[in-house]
């Protein structure tokens, strides 16, 4: 387990270890997440899921013209 102090919060889960827009490391708790009070900021994190997800294709193959 990290010694970083808020390495974890009540209810098990994981606290960011500073602001993704300014790299403040003092944070305070807010309504649904964060709040950078450098530059006043609230933010959230979001577990999406493991590995990389549905590929999406980058062409598309049904055009019929050539390439």
């Amino acid at each position: 387990m990290s010694g970083h102090p808020s390495a974890a919060a009540p209810g098990g889960r994981a606290q960011p270890f500073s602001c993704p827009y300014c790299g403040e490391e003092d944070l305070r708790p807010a309504e649904g997440g964060h709040h950078c009070p450098d530059c006043d900021r609230r933010f959230a994190l979001t577990f999406l899921g493991r590995g990389a997800g549905e590929r999406h294709p980058t062409r598309s193959t049904t055009t019929g013209g050539t390439v």
